[in-house]
């Protein structure tokens, strides 16, 4: 699923369907946690579907106010350029969630995945590790490809996007995304405990 969802991705262009196979990548990651039938796996697995969808809320909150206070849907990847001229400091915004889906550190999608390895390489499945990790560099490749869209490409502007209201609670979310290694070992132990609680 990661390899079939990772092809795809890379020639999409709409944003419903980059996300779409995206989170078939990202599925791929969970149930490969899950398959380890360990408690690193389940503990890396839950870790990964709660920075996913952190990541993933704070995109679809920017695309609906987007939607709600300008009247105006982005259909395509290339859309995200015309932030570049009209709201520069939102585009950062979007970019630094992208770099989160790539999983760079010290954002939060890096200590999903870094659970993931880390499970896989305490259950000795030394090959599978490999083949993760290299598909998870060539998946950062595109999310990095979609940033070059933002700043690179060129269409045509509506000039009428100047307005987006977005609440204190969008920042806390955006910073936490940011400063997510301070907070880490407590959401560690918070998981750790669900778990020990759960299934033990």
């Amino acid at each position: 699923s990661i390899f079939i969802g990772l092809l795809n991705a890379m020639y999409q262009y709409k944003i419903k369907r980059f996300f779409a196979y995206s989170s078939i990548v990202n599925v791929g990651f969970i149930l490969i946690a899950f398959s380890t039938m360990t408690f690193d796996g389940f503990f890396s697995g839950l870790y990964y579907v709660f920075c996913y969808l952190f990541s993933i809320s704070l995109i679809f909150f920017i695309l609906i106010n987007i939607r709600r206070y300008n009247y105006k849907e982005f259909f395509n990847l290339f859309d995200f350029s015309n932030l570049n001229s009209l709201n520069s400091l939102l585009l950062l915004f979007i970019c630094i969630i992208f770099l989160s889906f790539a999983g760079i550190p010290p954002l939060i999608g890096f200590f999903g995945k870094f659970f993931v390895f880390f499970s896989l390489f305490n259950s000795y499945n030394y090959l599978i590790l490999f083949i993760i990790f290299v598909l998870s560099v060539a998946s950062s490749f595109y999310y990095l490809r979609v940033i070059r869209f933002f700043y690179f490409t060129k269409v045509f502007e509506f000039n009428y996007i100047y307005y987006l209201n977005l609440n204190y609670m969008f920042y806390v979310l955006f910073y936490f995304n940011i400063l997510f290694f301070i907070f880490f070992d407590y959401f560690g132990e918070f998981f750790y405990f669900i778990l020990i609680q759960t299934f033990f």
